[in-house]
């Protein structure tokens, strides 16, 4: 997923989140290392971002700053007509990442539905999260957990709501 970049006085900051009448969720503040490394400028940001991690001020800014070992994700899930979706982080722990999640309104009430989407910062290379979504879904699958790589390539295990029945799934398989 790709987000646009914007600049002011040569600080440069991302923007998430869509909610009541196009409010955004929060801004991230990025380094200019970031910027001149994974940003183009056709296509914006893109995550996963490897090397990287978000730190919060002590006023509350969201800063986005290499960080080797790091990596960090931007993961969301599409509500259903009328409805909405949560993600919730399996792997790491939350404990062991850094978790900001935002909300993107489908209209400007939230009427059409609402979506949930997070930034994750963790010290793996890979992440584990479990959907839900409510509403009218059109035959896509109402929950369900995908694995999330550090080049961006995901694994969907549709309707499994678990960790442990993925492992189940594996050894049966194997």
């Amino acid at each position: 997923m790709a987000v646009s970049v914007y600049e002011i006085d040569g600080l440069y900051y991302a923007e998430f989140g869509w909610e009541d009448f196009g409010k955004r969720s929060f801004r991230l503040w990025l380094h200019k290392n970031i910027v001149q490394k994974f940003c183009t400028k056709h296509q914006g940001l893109k995550f996963p971002i490897p090397g990287t991690k978000i730190y919060q001020t002590e006023n509350g800014s969201l800063f986005l700053k290499e960080t080797e070992g790091f990596t960090t994700w931007d993961v969301i899930v599409q509500c259903g007509f009328r409805g909405t979706s949560k993600i919730t982080l399996l792997y790491p722990n939350e404990d062991e990442a850094v978790i900001v999640p935002y909300y993107v309104y489908e209209s400007p009430r939230g009427t059409i539905g609402v979506s949930m989407g997070m930034l994750v910062s963790a010290k793996t290379d890979h992440i584990i999260i479990k959907y839900e979504r409510k509403g009218r879904l059109y035959g896509e699958p109402k929950n369900g957990i995908q694995i999330i790589n550090q080049e961006g390539k995901t694994q969907h295990y549709p309707k499994i709501t678990s960790l442990e029945e993925l492992l189940n799934l594996r050894e049966c398989l194997t």
